[in-house]
């Protein structure tokens, strides 16, 4: 993979195109070099710029499997008659158009180009098609001249994708038929029906027999039973309603008596069989009340005619009781037509679990993407490697030649060498922070946490720093702590973070100016010997650091100054280091500080014998950090501010 993570002399990437680089020259590529595009992982082809052909001069092998071709059948062959997107299931394909357009916009402006998802159907060996949808980039690699050399394609599959939100469009489709279907149904029954959502009780969907119940016609959707219906709300029926809507219980009221006036005529008794029914979402909730009710005025007077007359003839008792069953069919046609309205309700309930079905299919796809990140984190780490080798190679040669081992050197040479030598320890010390992040975000990092002698940790830091302080001519002061304080802590990662928050003072405080490597022991209590926490705080004179920077300092490759024109080098990853150590040391790192006035770094150390949240096991800091973003904020685990 070196070969192809190294840009070959003669050929660079136009502006902003991702890290991928083909071999250099006009001439044609190398064969190692189109391995190394082979195996490179991600879907990708190497294009020739030769319009309106596009030959393709490699293809990665993640690339062949997903468009069901062999590599024989593709290299050498124009890109056009290897894909050609003639399914003749699609009418109108437009793959081919759109990709020769972008393609050919690229070999215009020399600018790489990212095309929208686009619908590229694939054949297989046997003639058949596969229906695709894929994101594609097309990138020139330009040569010395400016002209480009090759394209690289690019593409990405999300067929799941799109077909998984194509699903949920239609999942929600038929929710939607579904609900109306039901409206649909209560408006028209002829019983009176009405829902009233919320513990408010609202009314959302009431049928033309329910509103007649009041006597006026009036839209009532969106009021409360008091203000739609003030006459039911009068007898009482709004406690109803709360009981039903706190309980989940059903309530059934035969025979209900209610004083209407429902012909504006003036008050009369009206008798209903009454139920509430309470109406629940997908977790089980009580979302809203549904009211069913039967008119049974006229069966109810009836029996009530029949009973006055009971005394006066056996027969007359006997009507009443054929009208008491008349009014029992009723209330039994009444009752299945209300278990066809749960039945209804029953089928939304499926068609909402449908859509839950489709949403855990989107989360899948969310996890995938994850995964490629992880990948590319893997693949930061191993160019990384691959760069230290031969930067080692340069500073020990150039150490050589400035020894004279090769010849004389003069003093413009070894000015020149020395030059050299910086350029290297910095590209070298660049490409370590990226390492040592690479592996702080793959949880790799281990923690050998023993006691540790503070002061000695500060003392070896004020020495490693004291040349830097004199080269810039500021002043370091160092106020040591009892030699017998001990913290729990990794030694070497400890003195990692501590030179480079002294690092960052040197580099951000002008000439003239202080800087200040202190440590804070808070008291404890009798009762809390051996749980308390120590502080060792960083301060500068320096520029200083905005409020609204405060925080984004310690995520990677941020810097609060990142124009081109800035003086200051780094690549921002030391503190987002910096604070993982120290979190995975149990402790913490913060910042307090004013522009123009300086800036206070404060690393937080567990004492020896603190063995809380301690483990022997550490996990590394990436996981900390997710932990922390999860729960909504920075992990404070009873973190007091140190005095100033």
């Amino acid at each position: 993979m070196n070969d192809v993570l190294d840009r070959p002399s003669g050929v660079r990437a136009a502006d902003g195109a991702p890290p991928l680089v083909a071999a250099a020259s006009a001439a044609p590529p190398a064969a190692d070099f189109l391995a190394d595009i082979a195996a490179m992982p991600g879907m990708h082809l190497l294009l020739a710029p030769d319009a309106p052909r596009f030959t393709v001069l490699a293809a990665s092998d993640e690339h062949l499997a997903a468009s069901l071709v062999t590599r024989e059948a593709t290299i050498g062959h124009p890109l056009f008659a290897v894909f050609p997107d003639a399914n003749p299931a699609n009418p109108e394909p437009s793959g081919v158009t759109n990709l020769r357009a972008s393609l050919e916009l690229v070999l215009h402006t020399r600018a790489p180009h990212r095309m929208a998802v686009q619908r590229y159907d694939v054949a297989r060996p046997d003639s058949t098609w596969v229906e695709r949808y894929w994101e594609p980039m097309n990138v020139p690699v330009l040569g010395p001249t400016g002209d480009v050399q090759y394209i690289v394609h690019r593409v990405e599959d999300v067929t799941a994708r799109v077909q998984a939100e194509a699903e949920l469009a239609r999942v929600l489709a038929e929710l939607t038929d579904e609900r109306e279907r039901l409206r649909s149904l209560i408006r028209h029954m002829p019983a009176p029906v009405a829902l009233l959502v919320g513990p408010e009780h609202r009314v959302e969907l009431v049928n033309a027999a329910f509103r007649q119940l009041s006597g006026r016609e009036r839209e009532v959707t969106g009021l409360t039973l008091p203000d739609a219906f003030p006459t039911l709300a009068a007898h009482g029926f709004d406690v109803l309603y709360d009981q039903v809507f706190a309980t989940g219980e059903p309530w059934a009221g035969p025979e209900t008596l209610v004083r209407l006036d429902r012909g504006g005529t003036g008050v009369e008794d009206t008798w209903f069989d009454l139920r509430l029914e309470p109406v629940r979402d997908a977790a089980g909730r009580v979302t809203a009340v549904l009211n069913f009710a039967v008119d049974v005025t006229d069966q109810v007077r009836a029996r009530q005619a029949v009973e006055r007359l009971l005394a006066e003839s056996e027969h007359a008792r006997a009507e009443a009781e054929v009208i008491r069953a008349d009014a029992e069919a009723a209330r039994i046609d009444a009752e299945a037509a209300f278990a066809q309205a749960q039945a209804a309700f029953a089928e939304v309930e499926t068609a909402r679990a449908h859509a839950e079905v489709a949403r855990a299919r989107e989360e899948a796809a969310r996890a995938e993407a994850e995964a490629a990140n992880a990948v590319k984190m893997q693949f930061l780490a191993t160019m990384s490697h691959e760069l230290r080798t031969p930067l080692n190679a340069i500073g020990g040669y150039t150490g050589l030649l400035e020894m004279g081992l090769h010849g004389p050197v003069t003093d413009e040479q070894r000015t020149a060498l020395e030059r050299i030598q910086r350029s290297q320890r910095h590209l070298l010390g660049l490409i370590n922070g990226v390492l040592n992040y690479a592996r702080l975000e793959a949880g790799t990092v281990h923690y050998d946490l023993t006691d540790v002698a503070l002061d000695e940790v500060l003392a070896t830091s004020e020495a490693l720093t004291a040349p830097q302080v004199r080269a810039k001519h500021l002043t370091l002061r160092h106020d040591g702590c009892e030699p017998a304080l001990r913290v729990r802590a990794d030694r070497e990662k400890l003195q990692q973070v501590l030179l480079n928050l002294l690092s960052n003072a040197i580099k951000f405080t002008e000439p003239g100016g202080h800087v200040a490597l202190r440590c804070l022991v808070p008291p404890v209590t009798d009762g809390e010997a051996g749980r308390g926490r120590i502080y060792v705080q960083v301060t500068d004179s320096g520029i200083g650091i905005p409020v609204d920077q405060q925080e984004r300092i310690f995520e990677p490759f941020v810097q609060v100054d990142a124009a081109l024109t800035r003086t200051r080098e780094g690549t921002g990853l030391g503190l987002a280091i910096s604070r993982d150590l120290a979190r995975g040391m149990g402790g913490d790192l913060r910042v307090r500080s004013r522009t123009g006035e300086g800036s206070t770094f404060t690393v937080t150390l567990r004492r020896v014998g603190d063995a809380s949240g301690v483990m022997a096991d550490r996990r590394g800091g990436v996981d900390r950090r997710e932990d922390e973003r999860r729960r909504g904020g920075d992990r404070r685990d009873g973190f007091t501010a140190p005095p100033t």
